[in-house]
């Protein structure tokens, strides 16, 4: 702003001198002139905004301050007025032109604005034209690809019924509004069109059922997709089921037979079947294990081929079922096969039951083929065996198919039948059993020893078995046992109670001989004895109480033989107040009859207890025997010894009083009775240890 001023008294100085006037002499000349137009400078406010204004746009010009800017300021000023005042003239003539020319256009314009809204609603109603065809009508060359037999079943076809299903969904909009006769051509049209493809579908599936390659029967991709949309119609999903199960049937049972007798009849046999299994008919146990592996081979052979579809695709199958329920009503009235309506789909139950399906030609062949094996074998213990792997197989097949297949029946009932022919076996064999005798050393019989060691063989096969068998795999031990040891342990009671009773004098041939034959019979079940618990505790008491009695017969021959036995029964049998003295058996005369036989059987009395036993075969049980019947004789003897020193203390006072004349007679007449009987119960014991 002071730059400005500078300049504007400079101008003005200028302006003084350009009139040629000094300042001396002008103030002579124009003293009044210059005076007013100096005093009209110098009075100028720079304060005013319009000053201030002026000032700001000389600024902005950047004009420099020469002697002709100065002079051309005020013109050039002034220029720049009548330069905007004319561009404002022209602007204005301008708009005056296009008010008058848009007077004139005015018709033209309403007119191109009328036709413009007919194009628009013209191009709208094509839109939606457009629109309804895309969305409800089908060319005519895509219904000839949905519908036509000649037609690949591919992914347009896929498409192309994916949009069919849309459009007849979407048919039901249209039934909602006034014109509802177009949405019930459609449908109608749209249904019909649907129908022929599904046929078309379910026919193609037919079709690659024939074709598939029945040995290696993996689903394809093409099948997969196809079966999930024809689930779409349960109608024609279970009929496809039905072929493909039909055909799965012949194949498997066609290879089953060739894999028997290596006879194809026009299928090839399955790979790594070397030999017909025929060959091995000889061998009951590697027959059925032959057919029962192949089986199992089969099946899972089936589901791996079958889980694709049913486990992976088990989802979209549920769905499809689902929408084919709600649009087949008819097959909603009558049910599902069990009676129950809402039925949700179990993937894993419809594998199992088409693989079941597919075996059941398998599965009567196995039938009739294991029943006449095993009927015409007549070794028990190979028929057990054989048992026990239709039990092992009867558990693989329940986890693998289920419980209840036509499959894991088969082999159930097939289990009965060996079972029955077992106990058939063992039946006959005892039957033969009656005829046999005691052995004349009272040893175990024969038969006895043949189930024995055929229930011993039984046994390990359950042991070896029990981790792994099935639920029906361990039959009640009781009737096991009941057909393979207890008809001959009867037979031997029979046996036993024919022998003759035993004399006092003689062993206890009854108990012995039962002793021969159950010792065995617990010694040989006792590793067993958590799987024939029973019978073992069942033995073991009647064991017992035969050791018993033996022991009590051993006893009463150590009595006999030693003489002890008048006088225990002397004792026993006299009033327990009356003196010994005055028993027959304790005379002098008599008592030493019975030392000198104790004295006798002492030496030997070991020896002699054993040969009493000697038909005992179980040489341990008695050494028992013995030893317990010891113990039993030196109790007894011990009341002798101590009845005979009561006796003694009793007469030692009258010895005593006797004159010395009657001392010689009174000791011949009442000598003490432990110097005739001698003998002490540690000398015994020592005897007879």
């Amino acid at each position: 702003m002071a730059g400005d001023t500078l300049l504007a008294d400079d101008i003005l100085l200028q302006d003084v001198e350009q009139s040629g006037l000094t300042p001396t002499a002008g103030l002579a000349g124009r003293s009044n002139a210059f005076t007013n137009k100096l005093t009209s400078v110098l009075s100028v406010s720079y304060a005013d905004s319009d000053t201030r204004d002026a000032l700001e746009i000389l600024d902005g010009k950047h004009v420099s301050n020469t002697a002709e800017t100065r002079r051309r300021l005020r013109l050039d000023a002034q220029k720049e007025v009548i330069d905007c005042n004319g561009a404002v003239v022209r602007d204005f003539g301008k708009v005056a032109d296009v008010s008058s020319a848009r007077k004139e256009s005015v018709p033209m314009l309403e007119e191109a604005a009328t036709f413009t809204a007919q194009n628009e609603t013209v191009k709208a109603k094509q839109d939606i034209l457009e629109s309804f065809k895309n969305r409800f009508v089908m060319d005519l060359s895509d219904v000839h690809s949905l519908t036509s037999p000649t037609e690949p079943v591919d992914d347009r076809f896929f498409e192309l019924l994916g949009q069919s299903k849309r459009i007849f969904k979407d048919c039901e909009i249209l039934l909602g509004t006034e014109n509802h006769k177009l949405g019930l051509e459609l449908m109608d049209q749209t249904s019909r069109n649907l129908n022929n493809a599904y046929k078309k579908l379910y026919n193609w599936i037919q079709k690659e059922f024939k074709i598939l390659d029945l040995e290696d029967p993996h689903v394809g991709g093409p099948i997969r997709r196809a079966l999930r949309v024809l689930a779409e119609r349960p109608s024609l999903f279970q009929n496809c089921l039905d072929l493909f199960a039909e055909a799965r049937e012949h194949t498997l049972s066609d290879a089953f037979h060739a894999a028997l007798t290596n006879v194809a009849d026009g299928v090839n046999t399955r790979k790594g079947s070397a030999k017909p299994i025929e060959f091995s008919t000889h061998d009951l146990l590697r027959y059925v294990g032959d057919m029962l592996a192949w089986v199992h081979s089969a099946a899972v052979s089936e589901q791996e081929s079958l889980e694709g579809l049913f486990i992976a695709e088990g989802q979209e199958l549920a769905k499809g079922l689902k929408v084919g329920k709600e649009s087949e009503v008819w097959a909603n009235d009558e049910g599902n096969v069990d009676g129950s309506r809402d039925e949700v789909f179990d993937g894993r139950k419809a594998l199992n039951d088409l693989v079941n399906r597919n075996l059941a030609g398998v599965s009567r062949t196995l039938k009739q083929r294991v029943e006449l094996a095993i009927r015409n074998h007549d070794d028990s213990v190979v028929v057990w065996k054989t048992k026990n792997l239709l039990d092992f197989y009867e558990g693989i097949f329940s986890k693998l198919v289920g419980d209840d297949t036509t499959l894991v029946s088969t082999t159930t009932g097939l289990i009965a039948l060996t079972f029955d022919h077992f106990e058939q076996l063992l039946a006959d064999e005892a039957s033969q059993a009656t005829h046999e005798s005691v052995p004349n050393d009272f040893s175990i019989p024969h038969f006895l020893l043949n189930a024995l060691e055929r229930v011993i063989a039984i046994l390990k096969t359950e042991s070896a078995t029990v981790s792994t068998s099935s639920k029906s795999a361990m039959e009640p031990t009781s009737r096991l046992l009941a057909s393979s040891l207890t008809p001959f342990l009867d037979q031997c009671s029979e046996l036993t109670v024919s022998l003759p009773d035993a004399d006092p004098a003689s062993p206890p041939i009854k108990a012995i001989f039962q002793l021969n034959c159950l010792t065995p019979v617990l010694s040989q079940l006792a590793p067993y004895s958590d799987i024939v618990k029973d019978i073992t505790t069942s033995v073991s008491k009647i064991i017992s109480d035969l050791t018993t009695t033996l022991t009590i017969a051993q006893h009463h021959f150590f009595l006999r033989s030693s003489g002890v036995d008048t006088l225990l029964s002397a004792i026993e049998s006299s009033p327990p107040d009356q003196p010994i003295t005055t028993l027959p058996a304790f005379e002098p005369g008599s008592l030493s009859v019975s030392a000198q036989k104790l004295d006798d059987f002492l030496p030997e009395a070991v020896l002699e207890g054993m040969e009493n036993l000697k038909y005992l075969t179980d040489k341990k049980l008695a050494k028992q025997v013995n030893e317990e019947a010891g113990e039993r004789f030196c109790a007894d003897f011990e009341v002798v010894e101590n009845k005979l020193t009561e006796a003694d203390e009793m007469i030692a006072p009258a010895i005593a009083d006797d004159d010395d004349d009657q001392e010689q007679q009174g000791e011949e007449e009442k000598a003490s009775l432990r110097e005739v009987y001698p003998r002490t119960l540690g000398e015994v014991r020592v005897l007879l240890s």
